[in-house]
């Protein structure tokens, strides 16, 4: 090549190794933005997740512990009761034939309510699959099965029902849960020889 076709050459190529330069530059930097922008999401992701799993993790253990505790309702009602069947087979009292028929039923129908509960939470896996059970309750209906238990377990307590007859959308087994402790702690803190307990609600109109 003559001389000052090549000095053109050598420029040409230097313009375009400059721009090459400039390019894998710029390249590296999108790269680099891409990747951290990545791992940056992630690590959100990740942070939102753990949260997550440990605000579930809490209120399944709340749930649990709540649950075990409805569990030893209908177990006390059992032993209850097969004390005073006990205590009429050593009387040898023939003429309570009815209350032992009577305590037996109750039992069968203390077993049944332990069961459901052991069963439902079996099958409530995590706390925030619960609206998987959703169904329609009354909780007028609900209450008065709870305090027909109840009136039992505390025979020198008066449970008194002015619930509305309210129907709403929701998981039975959390509902039943939320009352049954609600009672307990009423019943607990009361400092009254006969305490009276009046259950009542207030139907709200607002979405929120």
């Amino acid at each position: 090549l003559p001389e000052n076709d090549l000095e053109k050459y050598n420029y040409v190529l230097l313009f375009l190794l400059v721009i090459y330069l400039i390019s894998m530059t710029l390249l590296y930097v999108i790269i680099g933005n891409y990747q951290e922008n990545k791992q940056k999401k992630i690590k959100h992701k990740l942070y939102f997740v753990k949260n997550k799993l440990s605000r579930q993790n809490n209120e399944l253990q709340t749930f649990g512990m709540a649950v075990t505790h409805s569990l030893k309702t209908p177990l006390f009602i059992i032993k209850n009761f097969l004390n005073r069947i006990t205590n009429i087979i050593n009387q040898n009292n023939v003429s309570n034939k009815d209350s032992v028929n009577y305590y037996l039923k109750l039992i069968r129908e203390s077993n049944i309510m332990n069961e459901k509960y052991s069963n439902d939470l079996i099958s409530y896996s995590a706390l925030y699959n619960i609206s998987d059970q959703y169904k329609k309750v009354n909780l007028n209906e609900l209450l008065s099965k709870i305090i027909s238990i109840y009136a039992i377990k505390y025979t020198n307590v008066k449970l008194i029902n002015i619930i509305d007859d309210i129907t709403m959308e929701t998981s039975d087994l959390a509902l039943e849960v939320i009352l049954e402790n609600l009672i307990d702690n009423a019943i607990k803190y009361n400092n009254n020889e006969t305490p009276i307990v009046k259950i009542s609600s207030k139907k709200s109109t607002s979405n929120k």
